[in-house]
């Protein structure tokens, strides 16, 4: 029974990703001029742009670990996926959603 629950869940979870994909795309060609988007990646220097999400992946892979190690002394079992999973979803919500004076 669990794994009859487990794999309605997953296919939702995907059902869900393929519906925001499809979405992302319409918006982009409908709203956005994908022509004027490339012209000005094509200006821009990607190496910036590039050492930033190393940083930037290097900095959540840290972070995780550092979950990790902090769980793991209040006795805590977490793997190190599910704590860079975890810092992952942690920093994309911090950067998407308003900051309400907290």
């Amino acid at each position: 029974m669990g794994t009859v629950k487990r794999s309605l869940s997953q296919q939702v979870i995907v059902a869900v990703l393929i519906l925001g994909l499809v979405a992302f795309v319409l918006y982009f060609v409908l709203f956005i001029n994908p022509a004027q988007v490339v012209n000005i990646v094509s200006k821009t220097n990607l190496a910036y742009y590039a050492s930033a999400f190393v940083a930037y992946s290097l900095c959540a892979l840290f972070s995780s670990l550092v979950w990790r190690n902090l769980l793991s002394n209040l006795s805590v079992k977490i793997s190190t996926r599910k704590a860079l999973l975890f810092t992952w979803v942690g920093l994309f919500f911090d950067a998407t959603v308003p900051q309400l004076g907290w």
